[in-house]
């Protein structure tokens, strides 16, 4: 039997208790970033993500597989050569990053449980939900970001929550985020976060089938709120108003987004260097306005790794969902799918961004050894 306890000295400590605290600190580091984002958050964040990176180093010392060494390798090379030729990879974001890996492998740990997880989604939901009731704006609730990030909060510990879940999962969680998410206006977290809750209940319908009529309930109550959520915005939920608003403030069109990505494209079109390593986003005067957020996770990908590491990350999303449909892991697909939907639209698991080690936990789920497993036997 393996022993779930750390001796320091006299002191004894419960391993996975320890642990689990840890996987919480992380998210709640993450969510005060977004509510006071001042240099000492910062300087927190990265200690707890270097305390989650040693305890991993500690526990699992040595049984690193080669997929995993070659991953990371190759992550290493790509961002050392985008910070020569480019100029994009920043020391702070390669630090980051490499803390973001080894943080992922330490959420992979089987004695990590789904419980810091939600604990740490239901914090962020009241965090949201007081701070809402207080100021009345869903804009006004975070330090330096718009209502968009109400989504990306949320979707970082709910989807680890679905994916580390054992037995029975919660509808409760992703019903809240679904409603938070109409309530700040903000469409990609509105697709995503439905996306995962219409297929949770669908999961729960196939697995417990004791309890249709409880769930049936629970899909009109979705499907009330959501009728409920546009009469009271007037129908306004997806006019083009709206959803670019935040780029007509910075002087751009409607189509913000779009011009942003296509400058980005057109800036890799002037030269084969920037199509292989990434084009620099300081010369790309769409970016600059929005402090370099590309508003799209694979080209943050490619902004900062190049296009051999985002070829390497394609392939490992469709490595992982075929492994994960062939051992009928719905839930990974799903809540994979829903995080990637999410990262369609922001800068949401890349670069400096927070949902780097979500993002990691998720491509590094399906790399391990056949015959020792490195992590949770599926």
């Amino acid at each position: 039997m393996m022993d779930n306890t750390i001796t320091i000295g006299r002191i004894q400590l419960n391993k996975k208790l320890l642990y689990n605290t840890f996987v919480l600190l992380v998210f709640l580091t993450m969510d005060l970033y977004y509510f006071h984002s001042s240099p000492y958050v910062t300087i927190i964040r990265l200690f707890v993500l270097t305390v989650c990176t040693g305890l991993f180093l500690i526990e699992k010392k040595g049984l690193i597989n080669i997929k995993i060494l070659l991953f990371f390798f190759l992550f290493i090379i790509t961002a050392l050569n985008n910070t020569v030729v480019v100029g994009n990879q920043r020391l702070y974001t390669i630090i980051y990053l490499s803390l973001s890996f080894f943080v992922a492998l330490f959420f992979l740990l089987d004695i990590i449980d789904e419980t810091p997880f939600l604990i740490a989604t239901y914090s962020a939901i009241f965090f949201i939900l007081a701070k809402y009731i207080t100021v009345g704006d869903m804009n006004a609730i975070f330090s330096d970001s718009s209502r968009n990030y109400v989504s990306i909060m949320l979707m970082f510990s709910l989807t680890l929550y679905y994916l580390k879940a054992k037995g029975r999962i919660k509808i409760l969680p992703a019903l809240m985020t679904f409603i938070l998410c109409v309530i700040a206006i903000g469409r990609g977290g509105i697709i995503s976060s439905g996306i995962l809750l219409v297929s949770i209940i669908l999961i729960k319908l196939y697995k417990e089938r004791k309890r249709p009529f409880f769930l049936f309930v629970v899909f009109l109550l979705l499907l009330i709120i959501l009728i409920y959520m546009l009469i009271i915005t007037n129908s306004d939920i997806f006019s083009m108003s709206n959803m670019f608003d935040g780029f007509a403030e910075r002087g751009m069109s409607d189509n913000g987004r779009l011009s942003i990505w296509i400058a980005y494209l057109l800036k890799c079109k002037e030269s084969s260097m920037y199509i292989l390593c990434g084009a620099p986003l300081s010369t790309i005067p769409e970016i600059v306005r929005f402090e370099g957020n590309i508003h799209n996770s694979v080209l943050c990908i490619h902004a900062y790794n190049g296009v051999l590491f985002l070829a390497l990350i394609i392939l490992l999303i469709v490595y992982s969902f075929c492994r994960a449909i062939k051992e009928k892991n719905f839930l990974y697909v799903v809540c994979f799918i829903s995080f990637i939907v999410r990262g369609l639209t922001d800068s949401v698991f890349w670069g400096g961004s927070l949902g780097t080690p979500v993002f990691m936990t998720f491509l590094c789920f399906y790399l391990k050894r056949r015959n020792r497993c490195l992590f949770i036997k599926r």
